[in-house]
C-alpha cells in the first residue's frame, strides 16, 4: 500500500463477512424481493393453517365460523409475516455463516481498504477488487463502521481499522477529495 494515500486494515471474521454479504443483498432489488417473499410465505402458511385448524374446531358448516377463522387467520398470517421480516436476516446470516466457515475455515482473517485514485481497493482472502469511484452511490457513517455502497459492490470499514475519530474523519474527507478530482458528485451520506 501507498503510504501517501489513506488505508486502512482490520481483521475480520467469517460472521463480519456472512453480515456484509446480508447488507449488500438487501440493497438489491432482488434481495429484497427474496425477503418479502419469505415473509410474504410463512405469513400465508402460518395464517391459513391457522385459519382451517379454527375453522374446523367450530364445525365445518357453520359460515360464521369461516368468517372468524379467515379474519383470525389473515390477522395471525399478518403478525408472522411481520416477524418473518425481522427474523429472515438472522436466519440467512447462519446460514450464510455455516456456507463461509466450510470454505474458508473459521479463522478471521485481513482486511485491506485503500483509497486510490482509480476507486476504492480491497484485499481479503488472497482476493484484490477495486470499485471505481464513478460507481460509489452511497457512503454511510454507522456505529458498525464505514459503509461504501457501489454500483455493483458493496465495502464494510469496520470501525476498530481507525485509530481514532480523526483518522476516520480523514479517511471519509479522502473519499470526498478522490470523487472531486475526478469531477463525481458526492454520493448520499
Amino acid at each position: 500500500m501507498n503510504p501517501n494515500v489513506p488505508a486502512v486494515s482490520f481483521e475480520a471474521t467469517i460472521e463480519e463477512l456472512a453480515d456484509v454479504q446480508i447488507r449488500y443483498a438487501n440493497l438489491t432489488s432482488v434481495g429484497k424481493q427474496m425477503r418479502r417473499q419469505y415473509a410474504r410465505g410463512l405469513g400465508i402458511a402460518v395464517g391459513l393453517t391457522f385459519a382451517i385448524a379454527t375453522a374446523a374446531e367450530f364445525g365445518w358448516s357453520d359460515a360464521s365460523a369461516w368468517v372468524t377463522s379467515g379474519a383470525v387467520g389473515l390477522l395471525i398470517g399478518s403478525l408472522v409475516a411481520g416477524y418473518g421480516r425481522l427474523s429472515y436476516d438472522d436466519r440467512l446470516r447462519r446460514r450464510q455463516t455455516q456456507l463461509l466457515k466450510s470454505a474458508f475455515g473459521p479463522e478471521p482473517f485481513r482486511c485491506d481498504v485503500e483509497l486510490t485514485p482509480e476507486g476504492v481497493v480491497t484485499r481479503q482472502k488472497n482476493t484484490v477488487t477495486t470499485n471505481p469511484w464513478k460507481d460509489l452511490t452511497a457512503v454511510n457513517e454507522l456505529p458498525e463502521g464505514v459503509e461504501l455502497c457501489f454500483q455493483g459492490g458493496y465495502v464494510m470499514v469496520r470501525a476498530r481499522a481507525f485509530g481514532s475519530p480523526a483518522e476516520r474523519a480523514y479517511f471519509l474527507d479522502s473519499i470526498t477529495h478522490w470523487r472531486n478530482e475526478r469531477g463525481l458528485a458526492a454520493p448520499a451520506r
